[in-house]
């Protein structure tokens, strides 16, 4: 995550803290019931505890003074703290369908990744997820025993990933790449561009920069371009 981002995620695990010790005392102290809460309230505090916890912990190691974080050089964050977050190696069988929905590690949005006919063939793929939520997994997969993936490598970089525009009608462009993420997670993504009147600029295969592990082989492959710009922060 980058400063911004980390600060607010800090920000907002704060507000729902606290907004939960609120109701919770309120219901104690005069009897009041909140309405339109998703799920269960036990389930939410425990979650939400878990995350204050977890911040209070880095704040000790690192701490963060007006948005800057202490303890490293430069006030910036070579390799954001993450705790508690692990890698599982999923694959399924030939012909076979399925998903994993996580968080992963390091950001604050449940992710899917879906296998369907067709796609199986990629192989196995790894996946570093935040254990405050347990990922859900559904289809005849084989998953590998968690391991600890806290702890991002040293060699991140940023990357964009683009395909050229076609050059006449009737053209195509197409390219993949397959790389290692800071965290190891396996990152495929491939893409393909068909001519259209006005289609001048390239185009990105991932919509966001992705930080990647440079220390292991990324493999691109097509007509695929990469672009590296600063280390991920």
């Amino acid at each position: 995550m980058s400063n911004f981002e980390q600060q607010r995620y800090h920000d907002k695990v704060n507000c729902d803290f606290a907004e939960m010790i609120y109701k919770q005392m309120a219901s104690i102290r005069y009897g009041l019931e909140f309405c339109c809460d998703k799920g269960s309230d036990a389930i939410i505090f425990r979650q939400t505890l878990v995350k204050k916890e977890k911040l209070d912990l880095n704040d000790i190691v690192n701490p963060i003074v007006d948005g800057v974080v202490q303890g490293v050089p430069n006030g910036h964050i070579i390799r954001p703290t993450i705790l508690n977050c692990s890698l599982i190696t999923v694959s399924f069988p030939p012909k076979s369908t399925g998903s994993i929905t996580r968080i992963p590690c390091g950001e604050t949005k449940e992710k899917t990744y879906n296998w369907v006919d067709g796609k199986v063939d990629e192989g196995p793929r790894s996946f570093c997820y935040d254990e405050t939520f347990e990922p859900i997994i559904t289809g005849p997969a084989i998953v590998t025993a968690p391991i600890d993936c806290g702890t991002p490598a040293p060699n991140c970089t940023a990357f964009i990933f683009t395909l050229p525009a076609p050059a006449a009608e009737g053209d195509s462009t197409y390219g993949g790449v397959e790389a290692t993420g800071c965290f190891g997670d396996t990152i495929i993504a491939s893409g393909e561009l068909i001519w259209q009147e006005g289609m001048d600029q390239p185009h990105a295969i991932i919509s966001q920069p992705v930080c990647i592990n440079t220390a292991l082989p990324i493999t691109i492959t097509g007509d695929l371009t990469s672009d590296s710009g600063n280390p991920c922060t």
